[in-house]
């Protein structure tokens, strides 16, 4: 090797430790796309809430439902399972007024996909409430 030679050798190594250490920081593209995937997966737990005070509206108006039904007049542009694995949303019932729906998160260890405050990052679900219009 010429000495003349030895600092592009250098510049070389210290790049490329560079990139390894980048991929170690950030977790590289494989979990850039689990983030990405989990931002889609709490997007639609939010969306959930539209969903269900619609299955309510149609129902007797008062009710949470016991189970998620699949009500074709309130899907429009929401979804009720995971994009990704097509795992349904799980949805539970808490109270009269309350339920929780949980997706299958890949990254929250990593990322916080939501800053909702009713988002519970150790189980990956968000609690909703619903209030039915009075009179």
């Amino acid at each position: 090797m010429k000495l003349d030679s030895l600092p592009l050798y250098i510049l070389g190594t210290l790049v490329v430790v560079g990139i390894v250490a980048g991929f170690f920081t950030v977790g590289g593209p494989l979990q850039g796309r689990m983030e990405r995937h989990d931002v889609v997966r709490a997007d639609d737990l939010r969306e959930m809430d539209g969903y269900i005070a619609c299955v309510v509206r149609l129902g007797d108006g008062i009710t949470l439902p016991e189970t998620l039904p699949i009500e074709p007049k309130c899907i429009g542009s929401r979804r009720l399972a995971d994009p990704f694995s097509n795992q349904p949303y799980s949805y539970e019932k808490l109270s009269d007024k309350s339920f929780r729906v949980c997706a299958n998160f890949e990254a929250l260890d990593k990322a916080r996909p939501t800053e909702a405050p009713d988002f519970d990052y150790e189980t990956g679900c968000m609690t909703h409430s619903y209030w039915p219009p009075s009179g």
